[in-house]
């Protein structure tokens, strides 16, 4: 009877140290072209226990009972993975071939907004647009800015306050008109030129060559026979 006892005490001893038997199981988590996964998640899903990667794709999961589990592998990169392993040793590897994700990564959107001067350059019409930014660095008049314009002439006879010839594309006379916010300059009187507008007043001059057509403008211009072209003026605010 002693024997029988030494024997079932001996039994239960056994089973319970092996019921205690716990393995580690590491490992590297791997996309199918061979590089390591950083930070995925890989879990044992009996247990509600895991590992994250490190930079090298490595894992380890510690204290795991003896026993086959389903391991389950996340990762932002990878299609969520799941297989069986078996821990029968105190140590055992399991390397992780996982498929990445399809590329999520959105694609570069580039909005171009037109500025006024592009916008006007690409309307159907021969313009060209001048800005003022030069005049007010270089000290210059306005009609010396407009003289800068590709295919624009102006002659002054004389000096401060004499007539001022405009040629456009060797045209010059009745067939050029000069407009200030959709006014001719004629309706400011035969003494007034451009030069009595300080660059610093004016946003752009927009010259219009060989119209056959009525530009659309913000601030349109009246109906005219200036089938050569037109210099339009725009103010950056009403003073006249």
């Amino acid at each position: 009877m002693k024997y029988c006892s030494t024997i079932f005490i001996a039994c239960i001893f056994s089973w319970s140290l092996c019921a205690a038997q716990t393995g580690t199981l590491s490992g590297v988590v791997k996309t199918t072209d061979g590089i390591p996964v950083e930070a995925a998640s890989v879990t044992i899903e009996e247990l509600n226990t895991g590992a994250i990667t490190d930079k090298n794709g490595r894992y380890a999961i510690h204290g795991i009972p003896y026993g086959t589990y389903h391991l389950v592998v996340s990762s932002l990169q990878l299609n969520k993975t799941r297989l069986t392993v078996r821990i029968r040793r105190t140590a055992e590897t399991a390397t992780v071939i996982a498929e990445p994700k399809g590329d999520t990564q959105l694609d570069e959107v580039a909005v171009e907004q037109k500025s006024v001067k592009r916008e006007l350059e690409t309307q159907g019409f021969a313009v060209a647009v001048v800005e003022t930014k030069e005049a007010s660095l270089r000290n210059l008049t306005t009609n010396e800015l407009l003289d800068r314009a590709v295919g624009v002439r102006v002659r002054q006879n004389g000096g401060l306050g004499s007539s001022v010839t405009y040629n456009l594309n060797g045209m010059t006379g009745g067939s050029v008109g000069v407009f200030i916010d959709g006014l001719e300059i004629s309706t400011y009187g035969s003494s007034f030129n451009l030069n009595n507008i300080p660059p610093a007043m004016i946003a752009r001059i927009e010259v219009y060559k060989r119209l056959s057509k009525k530009p659309q403008l913000r601030k349109g211009i009246p109906d005219t026979d200036k089938v050569s072209g037109i210099f339009l003026f725009v103010l950056k605010k009403a003073y006249f």
